[in-house]
């Protein structure tokens, strides 16, 4: 585990190390304390070739590919922040239409209420003469106020 943490490190230094774009082989080596090298220039002369290649990065491709993060980074935050803010519309328009359909509700439980409990019904004329209703047209206003506490009302 270790020897591979070295060959991975080593790796990328030698992958950071410069602009070079050829492949180089990568050599290992034991010094004398027993401990393993890897390096792409053989300072050992027991060292010995591992079959590894590595290959330079090209440091355009480097930063075109941290552009094109960056740039796909604050589109997501742009869509985020369009959602972010259409949610709240979405949740303030909730909150309006509870509040109509409770002001509808209180309005419909008090018309039925008016129609229930009152002795006479009347409507008013163009002139403010009063024309009371019949028991048939009573009983057709009670229905159309318990429809209405129907729709306006969840329960």
């Amino acid at each position: 585990m270790r020897h591979l943490s070295l060959l991975i490190v080593s790796g990328m230094l030698a992958i950071a190390s410069g602009p070079v774009h050829a492949q180089k082989e990568v050599y290992r080596w034991v010094d004398s304390q027993g401990v393993v090298h890897y390096s792409d220039v053989p300072d050992d002369p027991a060292a010995e070739p591992t079959g590894v290649t590595i290959q330079g990065t090209d440091p355009q491709k480097v930063a075109a590919r941290q552009q094109q993060l960056a740039e796909q980074y604050q589109a997501d935050e742009q869509l985020a922040a369009a959602n972010a803010a259409d949610q709240a519309d979405a949740r303030r328009q909730q909150e309006m239409a509870a509040r109509q359909r409770q002001i509808g509700c209180t309005a419909a439980r008090k018309r039925l209420d008016t129609y229930t409990t009152a002795p006479r019904l009347y409507e008013k004329g163009p002139d403010g003469s009063r024309r009371y209703l019949t028991a048939d047209e009573i009983d057709q206003a009670r229905a159309s106020a318990m429809d209405d506490v129907a729709s306006w009302c969840d329960d």
